[in-house]
C-alpha cells in the first residue's frame, strides 16, 4: 500500500466493486455529464451505482489499475492491522487505464451492452453519444488516462483526491509518461493544475450537453 497524507491507496479487486460503485455514485451525483445522461434527479442515485458497477466490471478493473483510498492507521500498526485495511470503509477511488488501454475492444463493449441498456433506458443513445464525443477529443500519445476520480462526500477536504493522483503520477514521472483527464467541472481544473494537468482544450457535448475541460500532464522533473 501507498501512503500519502494520512490515506492508504491500494489497488482494487472484484470484491470492492459493490462498496467502490456506490461511492462513486454518491461523489458524481451533481456531476454535469452525470446529470445530462440521467436528468431525473431521483433517479440518478439509483442508476449510478450499476453505471459504475458495469465501468468497473467491463473496462477498468481489467487493467489492475483502480485505485482505493482509505483511512491509514497509526505508524506503529502492526501488519496484521494493515491488512485490516481492507475492511475499512472505502474513501475514494481512481478508475486508471494504462497507456494504450482506454478504448474498450468492440466484443467488451458487446458484453457490456446489457446493462448499458437496462441502466440508460430511453437515453442509451444520449449516453453513446456523449461517450462517442469524449472519445473523438481523446489524445492518441500513449498515456495514463484517469477515467473518473471521486471522494465519498463527507471526506472531500481530506486529501483523498490527492493521495489518489499522487500515487499514479509518482509512477508517471519515474517512467516519463504523460497523464489524461476530463474535467467535467470548471471549478475543479485549478485542483488538476496544482498537480501539472494543463487545459488543452474544450470538449462540448452536442445537443445542449455540458462542457469538460481536456486536460493533459507531461511528467514532472
Amino acid at each position: 500500500m501507498n501512503q500519502v497524507t494520512g490515506i492508504d491507496v491500494r489497488t482494487a479487486g472484484r470484491s470492492d466493486v459493490r462498496e467502490t460503485a456506490a461511492v462513486l455514485a454518491r461523489a458524481f451525483d451533481d456531476d454535469p455529464v452525470m446529470a445530462w445522461m440521467f436528468p431525473d434527479t431521483e433517479e440518478r442515485p439509483r442508476r449510478l451505482p450499476g453505471l459504475f458497477s458495469v465501468l468497473l466490471r467491463h473496462q477498468h478493473l481489467r487493467h489492475g489499475a483502480v485505485r482505493l483510498g482509505v483511512d491509514a492507521g497509526p505508524a506503529e500498526d502492526s501488519s496484521a492491522d494493515r491488512r485490516r485495511k481492507r475492511d475499512e470503509p472505502i474513501q475514494g477511488a481512481a478508475l486508471w487505464d494504462p497507456p494504450g488501454q482506454w478504448r474498450n475492444p468492440a466484443w467488451r463493449e458487446l458484453l457490456a451492452l446489457p446493462g448499458y441498456a437496462r441502466l440508460f433506458g430511453r437515453r442509451l443513445a444520449v449516453a453513446g453519444e456523449t461517450v462517442a464525443t469524449l472519445a473523438a477529443a481523446h489524445p492518441e500519445e500513449p498515456h495514463w488516462y484517469l477515467a473518473v476520480l471521486g471522494t465519498e462526500p463527507t471526506a472531500q477536504g481530506r486529501g483523498v483526491g490527492a493521495a489518489l493522483l499522487r500515487s499514479r503520477l509518482d509512477v508517471c514521472d519515474r517512467e516519463g509518461t504523460p497523464a489524461y483527464l476530463e474535467s467535467s467541472k470548471d471549478r475543479n481544473v485549478p485542483y488538476y493544475e496544482r498537480f501539472g494537468f494543463r487545459v488543452t482544450g474544450e470538449i462540448t457535448i452536442p445537443h445542449g450537453g455540458p462542457t469538460t475541460w481536456a486536460m493533459w500532464r507531461i511528467p514532472q522533473g
